[in-house]
């Protein structure tokens, strides 16, 4: 049988690549590892050597007909003994642990990786055929803020339901959904040339962000997550709202800052006011932080 046929090959000196996964994902998410790899490690007693492969989404996307310019990175892990039994005994226990183990090691090596321009040109390629005019404030305000964006994708957890209210042109939403597919973005503008430029966005329609142009066409409940980038959201969003998410964000693009907050039952008029100064303050300002 084929167990037997690969015992034989591996006396004859041949190593095994199994992908444990079976398929590609449509971004650096990991995905499930089926029992197969883990079950022909404990029959065959070989030990598990990881193989780490970054950046095939972006440069040979899922589905796509485009090969994008970039590099493919591969890092060799450390040996996994077949008889460690840190990572379990049976081939079900060793697959779950040495998966989450997997999966740990692979997020570190992207954000080794991933710095703040790494999303640089699939940002840029969502404006490619826009007005010359925008091309050059994507690029701007990218030059300016991209430490910004950074710290919101580093400090933002990969998996999460996220409310923006913005007065940008989408890149904000494409930065968060190119880090991680499993945030759900939906994004409020209140610009209605700004909102058709964004929800026209490649990216955008690609990953599933929902673009809508008032509060009115959402359910509040569903988000964990708040990020204003533009100071009318406190016009459109009531203190009861903002003070039931788990998680603010504030980002004022003008001074290039930055803020997280957790207003969650705090109920004061005062932290609304912060946060509104937080948003007005410009760069001709000084910080007095």
């Amino acid at each position: 049988d084929s167990l037997d046929h690969l015992k034989e090959k591996v006396r004859q000196g041949y190593s095994l690549m199994v992908f444990p996964e079976a398929k590609r994902s449509l971004t650096n998410k990991m995905g499930r590892f089926h029992k197969g790899a883990f079950f022909l490690q404990e029959q065959l007693q070989l030990d598990i050597l990881p193989v780490y492969l970054h950046g095939n989404a972006e440069v040979m996307p899922k589905n796509d007909f485009i090969i994008h310019d970039g590099s493919l990175i591969v890092k060799v892990g450390d040996r996994i003994s077949y008889d460690d039994q840190n990572f379990g005994i049976t081939s079900r226990e060793r697959n779950k642990k040495i998966s989450r183990y997997f999966k740990s090691e692979f997020l570190q090596f992207r954000n080794e990786i991933e710095t703040e321009d790494y999303f640089k040109d699939i940002l840029f390629s969502n404006y490619l055929f826009k007005e010359k005019e925008i091309q050059n404030l994507i690029k701007s305000d990218f030059k300016k803020n991209k430490g910004v964006y950074q710290t919101m994708n580093l400090q933002l957890p990969m998996q999460a339901n996220i409310l923006h209210v913005g007065d940008d042109l989408g890149q904000i939403d494409i930065l968060l959904v190119a880090k991680s597919l499993d945030r759900k973005v939906t994004s409020v503008m209140l610009n209605r040339e700004k909102y058709l430029i964004a929800k026209n966005n490649y990216t955008t329609k690609r990953r599933g962000v929902h673009s809508v142009k008032s509060t009115q066409e959402i359910d509040m409940q569903l988000f964990e997550i708040l990020i204003i980038s533009d100071l009318r959201g406190f016009e459109i969003l009531s203190n009861r709202d903002i003070f039931n998410f788990k998680n603010v964000v504030l980002i004022n693009m003008s001074t290039s800052k930055i803020k997280f907050l957790n207003p969650l039952n705090v109920a004061d008029s005062k932290y609304i006011t912060e946060m509104r100064d937080f948003l007005i303050k410009k760069n001709s300002l000084p910080d007095k932080t």
